[in-house]
């Protein structure tokens, strides 16, 4: 007996389970993104790694460091922040990342980072000429929050009309949860412009001002295949051609009925903004909205019953996780509503699993 429990090391490592799930259910951006960040912290403690590696404007422009601009948003330094990235950001990150492929999902989270820090250095360069200081240019900034702000803020305005989001006691109209969320970061790690223009990128998003910027499927399977090729079979990574487009959240949702629900709102609505970019076809056209992916080629079917009729990405936006609280509430029903109540039904009378069959 005592030579069997030698053996190895025991099969019930938690530290061991919590991590090798982790590394199985989270895709590779995702988890790149989050583990760069805890590995950014634990050096944090032996080396200071913002003074070469965060968007410092003064190097970043005098001396055209501009790599500075995408390495900052990598960078982590206290262990608050990390604990509140994890949570506000691996669970959607799946979603959309299974959604719209890695590829897709990494040139995303690059531009929004870096055209906040290239924002960043102008305004210090702006309010340091008309002050006549030297103060703005110098301060840092750095942190996955300079992504993290744009897409919340993306989200809230793709919201719909009186929905509402919980701070932890406090309820907010979701419209001015980013400024909620800014002025309780502001509270305890000081106000920070590179946070204030993030959410300004977010609403440009939001509003449709940065069009140009999306990327097609064609360019990133083109990418994939000349560029990428290294590290697309990587285990997580996810290829364009293999995107599941709205069954990424559906299937989660159908398998785990309402404790998908809490994230499922903002690959929902970044699915449909993304969507506009992707040309479709004539005969595509003709199809009722959800029943084509925004990819060409790929088609989702979605189960019906005589009751339920609309189709499977029609389930309404949830406004996404948030902190200190559960999914947010409609203020008003929301005909939608019922398409997600279906599925529950479904799943408790048993025909779940013919819904994730035909996903």
């Amino acid at each position: 007996m005592s030579s069997q429990n030698n053996s190895g090391p025991p099969s019930d490592n938690p530290i061991l389970n919590t991590y090798e799930t982790f590394q199985r259910e989270t895709p590779f951006v995702t988890r790149t993104i989050i583990t760069t960040q805890a590995f950014s912290w634990v050096l944090s403690f032996f080396v200071d790694l913002t003074f070469s590696l965060a968007n410092i404007p003064f190097f970043t422009v005098v001396y055209f460091e501009v790599y500075r601009i995408f390495t900052s948003i990598f960078l982590c330094t206290k262990f608050v922040s990390l604990a509140f990235a994890y949570f506000s950001f691996v669970e959607t990150g799946k979603r959309l990342e299974n959604s719209i492929g890695s590829t897709e999902f990494a040139f995303m989270f690059l531009s929004i980072g870096g055209l906040t820090n290239a924002l960043y250095c102008a305004l210090g360069a702006i309010l340091d000429a008309v002050l006549g200081t030297q103060h703005f240019f110098l301060l840092p900034s750095f942190g996955v929050w300079l992504v993290l702000f744009g897409l919340t803020e993306f989200e809230c305005i793709k919201a719909p009309q009186g929905t509402t989001r919980k701070l932890f006691v406090f309820v907010i109209p979701t419209l001015y949860y980013p400024l909620a969320l800014l002025g309780l970061f502001s509270v305890f790690g000081g106000f920070s412009f590179s946070y204030l223009i993030s959410i300004g990128v977010g609403y440009a998003y939001g509003r449709s001002f940065l069009d140009r910027l999306k990327i097609s499927s064609t360019r990133c399977r083109d990418w994939e295949e000349n560029f990428l090729e290294c590290i697309t079979h990587s285990e997580g990574w996810v290829r364009a051609n293999a995107a599941l487009g709205s069954g990424a959240w559906n299937e989660e949702l159908v398998n785990h009925g309402n404790s998908a629900a809490a994230g499922v709102g903002f690959a929902n609505i970044f699915l449909d903004w993304m969507s506009q970019s992707h040309s479709r076809s004539p005969e595509a056209a003709a199809l009722p909205m959800g029943s084509e992916d925004s990819r060409p080629g790929r088609v989702i079917k979605s189960s019906t019953s005589t009751t339920d009729t609309a189709p499977i990405s029609g389930i309404p936006s949830t406004g996404g996780r948030q902190l200190g609280g559960g999914p947010s509430r409609r203020a008003n029903a929301d005909p939608r509503q019922a398409r997600l109540n279906a599925i529950e039904r479904r799943m408790g009378a048993g025909a779940g699993s013919e819904a994730h069959q035909s996903t």
